[in-house]
């Protein structure tokens, strides 16, 4: 079950493995616990053409933590399609 609310080191650390909580204050943003005791933070997003997308962000830790200034899931969107888009030379 998902749980929607500000992601803190509290939430993280209580997690269950496959457990899968969001940041209340910032649309998209979460944190998932894998099997094992790997937890990362993703976005999840819709592309322009409506396809549903998962964006790693990075694994909890140095120096991806709760407390790290978040950029906006703008920023992090662009990121993403600029990755996907070929460069024209």
């Amino acid at each position: 079950m998902a749980v929607r609310s500000r992601i803190g080191l509290r939430q993280v650390r209580s997690m269950k493995p496959g457990e899968t909580i969001w940041d209340a204050s910032l649309t998209g943003f979460g944190a998932r616990r894998q099997k094992s005791d790997a937890v990362v933070y993703v976005l999840f997003y819709r592309t322009a053409e409506g396809r549903q997308r998962w964006f790693t962000i990075g694994r909890h830790g140095a120096p991806w933590t709760p407390e790290t200034p978040r950029p906006s899931p703008e920023d992090w969107r662009a990121c993403e399609e600029a990755k996907a888009r070929p460069t024209v030379l």
